[in-house]
């Protein structure tokens, strides 16, 4: 189809030189820029001085959006799609509207640049060959709670996002849940106050109390070490004395066992109950 094009432009996650040259060639030849928060948005073009008009797009007005923008690529126009900060769609808005121009048939290009994935990934300390980017997990507690046992299986990395409100929160979900595992949480990342904090939520959560609770998150969950019900593990024991130590029933710990390590509730029911066995 002819008409206009749209692009997905990455934009700096904190620090304003992570922008590439083609991003910048991009806005500057664009006729409008649609962004999340046209506020955050000003301040990147000004520091480039791009003179582009901007206007905004959200979760809330996304969908109302779309003929606006189809009306505008029909005319011709060059439109790129920013989020306040990194890849846009990955945990932003701008789905909805990428597939309908799609659907309608205009030319869609996605360039490549900042996100806060890839670099959290590779500070974490984790084998970064395969991991999965989960991103924020529901907000509903029921839903929450099987998504953490479903991930708690993955065995290997697992990318989280989540608000400096609701950290802590949710380290200690994944606790409750899956017990002491190992994370990686990257906070302020490309920013002044960039600091990464590895080791087992017990060990993190205490740095973290002592921690500014300001800024964006990345928690990176360990993966799932697969074991079998006959292997007599060091980890498997910790995690069952840690249980116990919490005050949880030996029917509660096989529950945890089963869902952590994919192991039968019928061998992880020996496993728990044979403790003493266990060395």
């Amino acid at each position: 189809m002819n008409g206009g094009k749209l692009y997905i432009v990455p934009t700096p996650i904190g620090n304003l030189s992570d922008i590439t040259i083609r991003a910048l060639d991009v806005l500057k030849k664009t006729n409008i820029i649609i962004a999340e928060d046209t506020r955050i948005t000003k301040k990147l073009l000004n520091h480039y001085q791009i003179k582009s008009e901007l206007i905004s797009y959200h979760k809330f007005n996304e969908s109302k959006r779309v003929n606006f923008i189809l009306d505008l690529l029909k005319s011709g126009k060059i439109i790129s799609l920013v989020s306040d900060a990194g890849t846009p769609l990955l945990s932003d808005p701008g789905f909805v509207i990428v597939k309908e121009v799609i659907k309608q048939g205009f030319n869609v290009e996605a360039l490549p640049g900042p996100s806060s994935i890839l670099p959290s990934l590779l500070l974490s300390g984790f084998n970064p060959e395969r991991f999965l980017f989960y991103g924020f997990l529901n907000k509903k507690s029921s839903i929450r709670n099987k998504e953490i046992k479903e991930i708690g299986k993955i065995p290997y990395p697992v990318v989280l996002f989540e608000s400096p409100l609701r950290i802590m929160i949710l380290l200690e979900e994944i606790l409750n849940i899956l017990g002491d595992r190992e994370v990686a949480i990257i906070k302020e990342l490309t920013k002044i106050y960039e600091s990464v904090m590895r080791g087992k939520i017990s060990e993190v959560s205490s740095l973290l109390n002592k921690e500014n609770l300001k800024g964006e998150f990345v928690l990176i969950l360990g993966p799932c070490k697969e074991i079998t019900a006959d292997t007599k593990s060091e980890e498997l024991n910790e995690k069952i004395n840690f249980y116990l130590k919490t005050g949880k029933t030996k029917k509660e710990i096989v529950g945890i066992i089963s869902d952590e390590f994919g192991i039968k509730r019928n061998d992880a029911y020996k496993i728990v109950h044979n403790k003493q066995e266990v060395h």
